[in-house]
């Protein structure tokens, strides 16, 4: 099938485009079926890995092989960047972990300490709490 002008626009916008439903809610493209739930830990780089603990949620730019060692402890994981072949959605999948990449600014929008759950069925990551 072939989608062209209005159906092809309809079509991306449900199925690709990063989306802001509002303050507290985030809709991305899932990578990684499941759903979980925790505290936000934002972790841009290795000399932030040491703040990542047991049960968080994984918020990052996008990560590589060295997020490894802190993805497998992760509830779930969100990203900035990445499609399906993205390191981050390959790896999340490996390991059964509900992540959600596409959400431009998420590093910014989520904080730490955040409670958050992660659609990853969905692609909606919801703000449960704000510390």
């Amino acid at each position: 099938m072939i989608l062209v002008g209005k159906d092809a626009e309809e079509f991306e916008n449900a199925y690709f485009e990063a989306k802001r439903v509002d303050e507290r809610e985030f809709k991305g493209r899932s990578a990684s079926p499941g759903v979980g739930r925790g505290k936000v830990k934002v972790v841009l780089g290795v000399e932030e890995f040491n703040k990542f603990d047991e049960g968080d949620v994984l918020v990052a730019r996008n990560t590589s092989p060295d997020f490894v060692a802190i993805m497998k402890k992760a509830s779930a994981i969100v990203a900035e960047a990445g499609g399906l072949t993205a390191h981050v959605s390959v790896v999340s999948r490996e390991f059964g972990i509900p992540c959600v990449v596409g959400i431009p600014d998420i590093v910014e929008l989520l904080k730490d300490g955040d409670l958050v759950e992660v659609d990853a069925n969905k692609g909606i990551v919801k703000i449960l709490e704000k510390p």
